[in-house]
């Protein structure tokens, strides 16, 4: 859940970042341009789903989408895609990001377990692989073109 909520905060920043970049002030001026979960929470999605899916085995859940308004962007079309693309390449980055984490782990794996223990080092490992996994997750399932 700790790795969601940080994703999918990253996510949403990303989208509401590069909107105010491109002149659309609206996320900015709601608070939605920061990792900070709790703006990005959506009861059901955030919440709700992702904790029965603990349970049925199937996790699914979303983040309130960030807001745009299209009406300030100066090229809605190219600006608009920026704006849609910058979640997932957000994700990639955080995949990429520990991904190297994950080779710094292996490749230092004496060094590490002369610190902790070999289950400790195993958590590590296995959190940051799950962690990869998330991101790559997030960021092809949002690259399927449907609306919010």
């Amino acid at each position: 859940m700790p790795g969601f909520l940080f994703s999918l905060s990253v996510h949403e920043a990303a989208h509401g970042f590069v909107a105010w970049r491109f002149g659309d002030s609206t996320a900015k001026d709601l608070g939605r341009v920061t990792v900070n979960p709790v703006p990005h929470i959506d009861v059901l999605g955030t919440l709700i789903l992702p904790i029965l899916g603990l349970f049925t085995g199937f996790l699914f859940g979303w983040g309130k989408p960030v807001p745009v308004d299209y009406r300030n962007l100066k090229n809605v079309k190219r600006d608009g895609l920026y704006i849609a693309a910058a979640g997932p390449v957000s994700n990639m980055i955080l995949a990429f990001g520990f991904a190297g984490l994950v080779h710094l782990a292996l490749i230092n794996e004496t060094v590490l377990l002369s610190v902790v223990s070999s289950f400790v080092y195993g958590l590590i490992v296995t959190g940051l692989v799950q962690f990869v996994f998330l991101n790559l997750a997030l960021c092809f399932f949002n690259l399927i073109p449907v609306q919010p």
